[in-house]
């Protein structure tokens, strides 16, 4: 009984536990003009808040 190794059954594996993580290669990419509104958007309250913090700006109400 001398079989080929690609023909001997194989151990049935036992099914990974779901997981609640997202991958990556789950999401489909951002456009660009996305990435670069957030990233003035972030810019911006930044800038605001720096002007505020310093004394300046909303002409000192």
């Amino acid at each position: 009984m001398n079989q080929d190794p690609d023909e001997l059954p194989r151990p049935l594996a036992a099914p990974e536990p779901e997981r609640h993580v997202r991958r990556t290669g789950d999401m489909p990419a951002r456009p660009r003009w996305v990435k670069t509104f957030g990233i003035a958007a972030l810019i911006l309250v930044v800038l605001f808040v720096a002007i505020h913090l310093a004394g300046g700006g909303m002409g000192h109400h």
